[in-house]
């Protein structure tokens, strides 16, 4: 039994799965984490940081470097606003792709880029789709992949 299957059968509540699968993954290396393992660490790392700081923090805090393996981890999972709101700060950012090992996210950032930035924060902050969205599509992703998180 994988621990995905483990924690599916242990608990039914969408959240205590996604922070369960989080614990365990939270220790290893990400060069070796599995697709789904890798699609659950930068969706968490994103939402989480978004939501302490928004998308500033994320890319200050060095999210910049997988931002767009984030988006396209939300697609892969249905989270499509998630990820349109993501893909809009990107371009608010104008972040190349891919990005640079040496990026400096704050060399590159105006004012006027981190205010609409700021916008873009307020929606997903207002929007709830951390809760409402992420979550319960990262447990969906599992159910449906339990042999990628062994």
């Amino acid at each position: 039994m994988t621990y995905g299957e483990a924690a599916l059968a242990k608990n039914s509540d969408p959240f205590w799965i996604y922070t369960y699968v989080i614990d365990v993954i939270s220790g290893r290396d990400f060069e070796v984490l599995t697709l789904g393992e890798r699609i659950f660490a930068v969706a968490s790392r994103l939402v989480g940081e978004i939501g302490n700081g928004g998308f500033d923090q994320y890319f200050f805090n060095g999210g910049v470097v997988q931002v767009h393996e984030a988006a396209e981890s939300l697609e892969a999972i249905g989270a499509s606003r998630t990820a349109q709101l993501v893909r809009q700060a990107i371009g608010v950012a104008k972040l190349p792709e891919p990005i640079p090992p040496d990026y400096d996210y704050y060399q590159h950032a105006t004012e006027e880029q981190r205010q609409r930035l700021n916008a873009l924060d307020r929606q997903f902050y207002d929007s709830g789709l951390e809760s409402r969205e992420v979550h319960p599509r990262l447990v969906d992703y599992l159910r449906e992949h339990t042999e990628e998180f062994t």
